[in-house]
């Protein structure tokens, strides 16, 4: 055997014979599919199945989605499954399928040593963010996989890879952007390489994956593009200024906004964190174009959280997946060795201990986050849906949610009618629009709950999350109270207000056992109030209304 064969056997073994490699997809199959018969959908899965659901055409789906901030891919998906198949199902089934994929494709095919890739699949993204989580970024990971291993090939399959680089456009606007990196890192390569003709076929070719691109793109700008119905937000912080300000933030203190991949807030843990992340890129030292790729992805996204919304772990996540493609890249292409004896050391230290660091950070909150699942509940509306179905009178039982967005993911688990109070209408899904009742009070929703019931004579329920902050079993203190919470909402109430809730309503149960925010409640209505009680506050609502519109309110940036 030659000493490259020789080589190519140890790297072979160590990434794993086929057994091996199935054994591993095996264990994170187990786990996943443990997590998923223990998991309560939140409101954001459950809101693109509702969308998907309500939909008869991908046109109708579009229009839908307008005010979403999310381009189409993922709905599209579901719409397709449903229509499939007529079951919700379809919901966890697709986004396990998704990252499953993912997860055979890196664990058979990428170019990591077994322990590496065991350390990946087991972390907090395929285990969880992107298996369990029903969201659009298990497309993202399968998506820049695919890129990565069909890269080597990218003289013969251009077309594909430019396909692969417009759909991952249209996952989430993170995944835009990265998107339009791996197009510069494939323009740089041949431009690096220095023999391609300007008119040649391959330079041709990737016009074509470019333009095939620029559509993705564009497309994706089209369909997350806001209209003029959406709430107000703080748009004066998107300036060049703000911008700037932002990069040299992320300079200062490059793992600041990846608070989930990186811990470390301040003082030493933070100066650790930031060496973290940025010692991760450093194993592309000898891939130039994949370093500052890496760089530039991070100064982008850095840019986003800063600016626009905090980044969640799966928003952060995207960024390790991202690097792990453009090692994976590198890789496969064999780079030859740095010379310079720091710049290898250097190398070295990213490949061997930045990456494994961060991906350990990343086993570590997928544990956590199994556990959370596996031992509580996220949301509470699986527990009332069982208790809807164990209650014969309450089959058909009308649900009214304040917030109202805390019983989006019911629909999931229950076909009850839900009434919007603050829209006046019957819906699965809420309008962050202008034109809502932005300031509710108490007694606007006892009024609401009122008006359902005459007209549909079925018990009316209310789900009212406001538990810490409004405790009805306490005696009011004289005082008029108002709370101010996500998405330019208010609400409030009286001493009146609260004698008007006891006298008309009763606790049916509690959810307050619940990790997440969607915990509540639940209340009956069980007597009328009175019509000068309504007229009064009707009146109320309609100057509330007219003075939200006159003057909009600054909307709190809200999670992708």
């Amino acid at each position: 055997m030659t000493e490259s064969e020789t080589a190519t056997s140890a790297d072979s073994d160590a990434r794993g014979t086929p057994l091996s490699c199935w054994l591993l997809v095996l264990g994170w199959a187990v786990l996943v599919a443990l997590l998923l018969a223990r998991h309560e959908m939140w409101r954001d899965e459950v809101r693109a199945l509702s969308l998907a659901m309500g939909a008869h055409s991908l046109s109708e789906l579009s229009h839908s989605l307008r005010n979403e901030g999310h381009p189409m891919l993922w709905h599209a998906l579901l719409f397709a499954g449903y229509g499939l198949t007529g079951s919700k199902l379809v919901l966890p089934v697709v986004s396990a399928l998704i990252c499953a994929a993912a997860v055979v494709l890196f664990v058979h095919r990428s170019p990591f040593p077994l322990w590496f890739k065991a350390l990946f699949v087991l972390g907090g993204l395929p285990l969880y963010e992107y298996s369990v989580m029903a969201r659009n970024y298990g497309i993202s990971m399968l998506l820049m996989f695919v890129f990565a291993h069909l890269y080597p090939l990218r003289r013969e399959r251009t077309l594909a890879l430019g396909v692969v680089l417009a759909l991952l456009a249209n996952t989430n606007v993170h995944s835009a952007l990265l998107a339009g990196i791996l197009m510069a890192v494939w323009m740089t390569d041949v431009l690096l390489r220095g023999r391609t003709p300007p008119l040649g076929q391959e330079a041709r070719q990737l016009y074509l994956a470019g333009l095939v691109l620029s559509a993705g793109i564009a497309f994706a700008l089209w369909s997350v593009w806001p209209t003029s119905e959406l709430a107000a937000s703080d748009t004066t912080r998107y300036t060049i200024v703000d911008v700037l300000s932002a990069a040299w933030e992320t300079v200062c203190n490059p793992a600041g906004a990846f608070h989930k991949i990186a811990p470390g807030k301040t003082g030493v843990l933070a100066v650790l964190a930031s060496l973290v992340l940025v010692g991760a890129t450093l194993g592309l030292l000898s891939y130039a174009p994949g370093l500052v790729a890496s760089w530039t992805a991070l100064l982008l996204l850095s840019a986003v959280f800063k600016l626009v919304y905090k980044g969640s772990l799966r928003h952060q996540g995207l960024f390790v997946v991202f690097l792990i493609s453009l090692y994976w890249m590198m890789l496969e292409a064999g780079r030859a060795p740095l010379r310079n004896v720091v710049l290898r050391w250097l190398a070295r230290t990213g490949t061997f201990v930045g990456l494994p660091i961060l991906c350990t950070v990343l086993l570590g909150t997928g544990l956590y986050y199994a556990f959370v699942d596996l031992t509580g509940e996220c949301s509470a509306n699986r527990a009332l849906a069982n208790v809807l179905a164990a209650t014969p009178r309450y089959a058909h039982a009308v649900l009214i949610g304040e917030p109202d967005y805390y019983l989006e993911s019911l629909p999931y688990y229950s076909d009850n009618p839900i009434y919007l109070a603050r829209e006046d209408r019957y819906g699965r899904t809420v309008r962050f629009v202008r034109d809502i009742r932005r300031d509710l009070s108490l007694r606007d929703l006892l009024v609401s709950a009122l008006q359902v019931q005459r007209t549909s004579s079925e018990p009316v329920l209310i789900a009212l999350g406001h538990l810490d902050a409004l405790d009805l079993a306490a005696p009011p203190d004289g005082r008029a109270h108002t709370i101010e919470y996500p998405f330019a909402r208010t609400f409030r109430w009286s001493p009146d207000d609260l004698a008007a809730w006891r006298a008309n309503t009763k606790l049916v149960t509690t959810f307050r056992d619940v990790h997440g925010d969607e915990r509540y409640g639940l209340y009956e209505l069980t007597a009328a109030i009175s019509n000068a009680s309504a007229q009064h506050s009707s009146t109320t609502v309609s100057t509330a209304g007219a003075r939200s519109r006159a003057a909009p309110r600054r909307e709190p940036s809200s999670e992708e």
